[in-house]
């Protein structure tokens, strides 16, 4: 196994996890915050599928924005919300945006997040499939300069990226267990 096969089965076990996880969530789930200023877990779904978009086209293919697929397939015209500009880098995808610009993204239901992120997983795949592995040894070409020296390899860009997922996988998985104590088993009781 080499880096290649690595990245491509991390990206694969992260999305069977997510799909694992909200595939089955009603929307009363995937919109519910443990306080007010807590990400839901439509948002950080949202936020996961943004930030792989950005990564394949902006920071690996250094392409522009409408290649990303929010734009390529309707997503930003089917919720008539466009992040380009946003956050960290510009990059509109949930890193550094303040309280009141969280609450512009669209919340998806558990079968168009699924969608989108889908679409997103089947294009960095593909990327990865046929990525010569030379490529993971040189710079990422889209790295932003205002997010400090690039890094070294793609590759470690491409496991930075998937680690965080991981990490925000963790804490979908916290949020939903949050919900369904409260919601399912409101007085706290324990199945007998």
């Amino acid at each position: 196994m080499n880096y290649q096969d690595v990245l491509i089965d991390m990206l694969q076990h992260f999305a069977l996890g997510l799909h694992r996880t909200i595939a089955d969530l009603p929307q009363e789930a995937l919109q519910w915050q443990p306080d007010s200023e807590a990400n839901n877990i439509a948002v950080t779904v949202w936020h996961v599928c943004r930030a792989l978009d950005v990564l394949k086209v902006k920071i690996l293919e250094n392409l522009p924005d409408q290649e990303q697929l929010w734009y390529a397939r309707g997503w930003a015209a089917r919720t008539n919300y466009d992040p380009a500009g946003l956050g960290v880098g510009g990059f509109g995808n949930l890193a550094g945006y303040t309280l009141e610009q969280v609450k512009q993204v669209p919340i998806l239901s558990a079968g168009e997040s699924l969608e989108y992120f889908d679409q997103v997983y089947e294009a960095l795949n593909d990327y990865l499939t046929n990525l010569k592995t030379e490529a993971l040894e040189q710079p990422p070409p889209g790295w932003p300069g205002t997010s400090g020296p690039a890094p070294d390899q793609a590759y470690d860009v491409l496991l930075m990226f998937l680690l965080d997922n991981r990490e925000h996988l963790g804490e979908i998985k916290c949020i939903k267990a949050m919900w369904n104590r409260r919601w399912t088993n409101p007085k706290g009781l324990q199945d007998l």
